[in-house]
């Protein structure tokens, strides 16, 4: 069984997540269970004003969670003209309670597992979301941060 190299998948991404995400994540996770998938819907979307005030929280969230980088990969995006925040987080584990014990700013948001089997509905989600290209879900992405 091979390790899964989080932070080969994360140069891989930067520089075609495309790719990254059809061919590099797919080899690698099938073969180990050491990794779960947690979208995250942020809970006070009707409250966000503008693209600026919603960047922030994305932007909060992101530096609350450099603690644990290396135990996770994520992606969140602010979708128009709702201001929307969804991300997909790839950690390391079942589940992602060391995520939420290093970032309090994840009780603002309401977390769900894609899986555990990796199905084609899994991985469609995933690459919709991770490989997202100026809209995701009928939305237009207005920012997007990954850690």
């Amino acid at each position: 069984m091979g390790e899964f190299d989080l932070e080969a998948f994360k140069a891989s991404f930067a520089s075609d997540k495309n790719a990254a995400v059809n061919d590099d994540l797919w080899k690698i996770f099938e073969e180990t269970d050491a990794w779960s998938l947690w979208r995250c819907v942020y809970d006070y979307a009707e409250d966000n004003e503008s693209v600026d005030a919603t960047k922030e929280i994305v932007t909060s969230f992101m530096k609350n969670t450099e603690s644990v980088k290396g135990q996770i990969f994520g992606v969140m995006h602010v979708l128009e003209p709702s201001l929307e925040v969804e991300g997909l987080f790839l950690c390391k584990g079942a589940d992602p309670e060391f995520l939420f014990s290093a970032n309090e700013d994840t009780s603002w948001f309401t977390w769900s597992q894609l899986g555990p089997s990796l199905n084609d509905g899994v991985k469609k989600e995933v690459t919709g979301l991770w490989a997202a290209d100026g809209d995701y879900n009928g939305k237009k992405i207005a920012h997007t941060q990954s850690v």
